[in-house]
């Protein structure tokens, strides 16, 4: 987050909120940050999932998203 003026890609990032691997403050702190700086950022929130996201349809969306974010981010 104290670099995210740098980053020079937009950023997509999922994340569950049971996570006790990384808590979901710092995937908030980096889209905070990120928008801040000006920089296009997604934070994807998965309510009662953990740090694997193990839910097939979680899986699914996330493909979904990417898709889409990957097309939008590269002008396709």
């Amino acid at each position: 987050a104290q670099n995210a003026a740098a980053i020079r890609a937009p950023v997509l990032m999922f994340h569950g909120d049971l996570d006790l691997n990384v808590e979901i403050e710092e995937s908030r702190l980096m889209e905070r940050a990120l928008r801040a700086a000006g920089k296009p950022v997604e934070l994807v929130e998965y309510k009662g999932l953990a740090h694997s996201l193990d839910d097939s349809a979680a899986r699914a969306d996330m493909l979904e998203k990417s898709d889409a974010f990957l097309r939008t981010s590269l002008g396709l």
